[in-house]
């Protein structure tokens, strides 16, 4: 069998221990099922490094790729949740990829605003450049869903009793394709 995988990398986090402990616990938190064990060639928390594989065997690389974007977006989520400093804090998220498919998929933030803006996955309407068969509704749904909650900041977890506070002081989150960063060196 094959399977896809995922690799997350957060610069930001990288040689800082506090930070690879709040990775740690995000991860439990959003992927915990899939994690290659911290080893040489594996995750590392304090480098900032998470691998992962699919839970799924021989996944499409589409499919892998929308999956892996979901998780990054999971995993964000439970860092911002988890330190409350982010709330004074303008956050900016790329999540990189090298599919074409994803690139084109996910790439117009307005889209994916109105794909996750469905609060039930029955009701949800893919109208995007793809063909619907290829899309796989049943990750896009729930990755649109999480992006249009994170956007709104909808997702802070409140403590008991406590109104709902937003995550960050703003948050982008843009989806490029790698050989854009050539063009940014």
């Amino acid at each position: 069998t094959t399977a896809g995988g995922l690799l997350m990398y957060f610069p930001q986090l990288a040689d800082n221990h506090a930070a690879g402990k709040l990775l740690k616990i995000a991860i439990e938190k959003s992927i915990p099922y899939q994690v290659i064990p911290p080893s040489e060639n594996g995750t590392n928390y304090h480098g900032g490094t998470v691998l992962s594989t699919y839970p799924a065997s021989k996944p499409s690389r589409n499919r892998c790729g929308l999956f892996v974007c979901r998780s990054a977006l999971r995993v964000v989520l439970e860092l911002l949740a988890l330190d409350p400093t982010f709330t004074d804090l303008d956050v900016e998220v790329d999540v990189i990829t090298d599919s074409n498919y994803i690139w084109e998929l996910l790439g117009d933030p307005v889209a994916l605003l109105q794909w996750g803006s469905y609060s039930r996955a029955k009701d949800f309407v893919y109208d995007g450049p793809e063909l619907l068969w290829r899309v796989h509704s049943d990750i896009l749904y729930p990755l649109a869903r999480t992006y249009y909650r994170m956007r709104n900041q909808m997702l802070a977890t409140p403590a008991l009793g406590e109104r709902t506070k937003p995550v960050a002081k703003s948050l982008m989150i843009r989806f490029r394709h790698e050989s854009e960063l050539a063009w940014t060196r």
